[in-house]
């Protein structure tokens, strides 16, 4: 059953990653005018409390709750159930996200995606690495190179929803009130700093 949802879970991936390797090429999403976002304007007049989101990675916290995740699973006796579980969620989540994004145009809020140009034969290349990265393994150590940051895929935050996931399932194995507290804050303060300029818009979270 594990490898049945785990084999889903991959194909799952590879739509994903070619659906949005093949959006980013849309253009009204690489050229058009960002969005009004209220966020965005208190970050940009400089206000101390919304600028100190923007210092902190969403990746690294990200990374930090999958190690917290990978421990989880090593201690616990379910831990076959546990990872069924992320399967499913995630690829719930991949599935909802690609079908939001494709039915959303919304300009990117990164300025580099702007001058996007992908020809078809770097479709393919760009699918593989988008999959390979949302694996969890870095596209470099296969030597892709049709790296950058994503483009025109906004409604859903690909952060948010791994975000989420991770949190959910680490408050599904630990009942202790600190712990549960610490996951509650640490995946809100996350959350905020995922909607910034260049990332995403509120309205992604």
């Amino acid at each position: 059953r594990t490898l049945f949802l785990l084999a889903g879970h991959l194909t799952v991936l590879s739509v994903h990653g070619l659906a949005i390797a093949a959006g980013e090429v849309r253009e009204f999403c690489r050229s058009g005018p960002p969005l009004y976002d209220v966020w965005h304007a208190l970050i940009a007049r400089g206000t101390p409390w919304a600028v100190a989101f923007t210092r902190l990675e969403p990746n690294w916290v990200i990374a930090v709750g999958t190690l917290a995740l990978i421990v989880t699973l090593l201690r616990l006796r379910d831990r076959e159930l546990l990872f069924r579980r992320f399967l499913v969620f995630h690829s719930t989540m991949s599935i909802i996200r690609l079908s939001s994004i494709w039915v959303t145009t919304v300009p990117g809020t990164n300025p580099s995606c702007a001058g996007r140009v992908m020809s078809s034969d770097q479709l393919g290349e760009r699918a593989l690495t988008l999959t390979v990265d949302a694996i969890g393994i870095d596209h470099r150590w296969l030597g892709l190179g049709a790296d950058g940051v994503t483009c025109c895929d906004t409604l859903v935050s690909g952060h948010t929803s791994m975000l989420m996931i991770t949190a959910g399932l680490l408050l599904m194995s630990y009942r202790h009130r600190v712990i549960r507290g610490f996951v509650w804050g640490v995946t809100a303060v996350a959350l905020i700093a995922t909607a910034s300029p260049g990332r995403h818009y509120t309205v992604d979270v």
